[in-house]
């Protein structure tokens, strides 16, 4: 309720401002991940009152269709999922990106992208649902986030491009993890089959690296990321990796700062609320 009286607040402030003018400028209330409250519990319906009676916009992301009582009153605009060729466009946008130097072999490059499409359509097979993986573990981010972080790995400072096994195992490692060893061993060998159904026909083979780096360097390299100054952070090549602790010590962060992960002097740490809704195996696997 208070996050809309801030936005009416706000809008009074355009409406006045705007007199004698044509400008025209309208407060919005963005309410990211709707549909995380338990509908028979907490099913916001606060907004319902605001979504009746609009003085101010009202804008919900939710990842599922939301009940009844809110599709009711507003337009529902649903994401279908990418075609292939929608994921290819994906691709070459985040690989290539603006790039019109150096591509020697453009079609061959175009190949491989197709290849990592494929894997990426295939992922649900690859990790049997059977073996404890959800269908749908791994979502459009996180191939969108593996593509942009191997388009920055595959430009090198002389402003050639260059696609190799280690930059596309080292996107895996950095954007497909998450998951035990022998199922990050089903993706890359996923992803590397499709690449060499592609490179058949110009007689080439991509082998599969044979090490494989520890976790804690993955990590480490991803604490070191830093956003440059001036740049749109939603348009970054890398995502930071999220550590999941189940000790009830907070052993991990103990474990960073020994490590040298982290500089304790420098680092800020927000503890978020201890409902006990939040603290079962369930809701942290959520």
């Amino acid at each position: 309720e208070s996050t809309y009286n801030i936005a009416k607040e706000q809008q009074e402030k355009f409406e006045t401002a705007r007199l004698g003018s044509e400008t025209k400028q309208q407060s919005v209330v963005l309410l990211d991940e709707a549909g995380l409250p338990a509908e028979d519990r907490a099913s916001l319906k606060v907004i319902h009152y605001h979504l009746d009676h609009p003085v101010v916009a009202s804008v919900l992301l939710s990842n599922k269709v939301l009940d009844a009582a809110k599709t009711n009153r507003a337009v529902m605009l649903l994401q279908s999922p990418p075609s292939h060729s929608d994921l290819e466009a994906l691709a070459h946008g985040c690989i290539f990106r603006e790039q019109t130097k150096g591509f020697v072999q453009r079609e061959k490059k175009d190949d491989i992208l197709t290849a990592f499409c494929n894997a990426y359509e295939k992922l649900d097979k690859t990790l049997i649902p059977s073996q404890g993986k959800k269908e749908g573990f791994f979502q459009l981010r996180d191939f969108v986030y593996f593509l942009r972080f191997l388009g920055r790995a595959c430009h090198n400072q002389n402003g050639l491009f260059d696609l190799s096994p280690q930059a596309l195992l080292a996107s895996l490692q950095r954007n497909f993890g998450g998951i035990s060893k022998a199922d990050f061993q089903l993706v890359v060998t996923s992803f590397f089959k499709e690449v060499n159904q592609k490179l058949a026909q110009y007689h080439e083979n991509w082998s599969i690296p044979e090490k494989i780096r520890p976790t804690l360097d993955v990590l480490r390299d991803s604490l070191k990321e830093e956003i440059i100054d001036g740049t749109d952070p939603n348009a970054a090549p890398f995502r930071y990796t999220m550590v999941l602790d189940p000790s009830d010590n907070e052993m991990a962060i103990t474990l960073l700062f020994e490590l040298g992960f982290c500089d304790k002097n420098k680092t800020k740490i927000i503890n978020i609320g201890d409902f006990p809704e939040d603290t079962t195996e369930s809701s942290r696997s959520e």
